[in-house]
């Protein structure tokens, strides 16, 4: 059982509550006007296909994610973040990273939520970077040796992929 997982680590849920709600605020004060992004009021009334940007799809998605002014729905807001994770989009990444944790309209995995912080991650200085990292290092502890081996086995494979050197 999942829950089993916690036992002994008391503080584990409201740490892991305290960096989602901050990776939260990471998006009001980042994807602002002067960020390239387009204002919250214009996407909320945008014609999906002129969502394009990975910084308008990310910040659509949490327009889905917490019902901002539109129904929440989970679906929407991680098919909106996958489209921005695709292009690299560290927010986005963080943002599957915990929908995977959550299981938010996605089965509850471990091994992907991992895999997405851990792509999140790879700028540390970075405010998303840093909750991406802490994030990280508190699911490694509910983990295997054998599911961290396969999420950096698929962060790696997705480096591969997405970043050319």
């Amino acid at each position: 059982m999942v829950l089993s997982r916690f036992e002994g680590n008391r503080l584990f849920l409201p740490v892991v509550a305290l960096i989602l709600a901050g990776a939260a605020l990471l998006i009001v004060f980042r994807d602002g006007p002067e960020s390239g992004c387009r204002a919250v009021e214009v996407l909320r009334h945008a014609d999906p296909a002129s969502v394009a940007t990975a910084c308008d799809q990310n910040a659509l998605g949490d327009l889905y994610y917490y019902g901002d002014g539109i129904p929440q729905d989970f679906g929407q807001a991680f098919h909106w973040f996958s489209l921005a994770a695709e292009q690299d989009y560290d927010d986005a990444q963080h943002n599957l990273g915990e929908m995977y944790f959550n299981g938010e309209s996605v089965p509850k995995d471990y091994v992907q939520s991992y895999m997405w912080l851990t792509l999140a991650a790879r700028d540390d200085w970075s405010l998303v970077g840093k909750a991406a990292t802490e994030f990280r290092k508190k699911l490694g502890t509910l983990m295997s040796p054998e599911e961290l081996e396969e999420a950096e086995r698929l962060a790696e494979a997705w480096r591969t992929a997405h970043r050319p050197e």
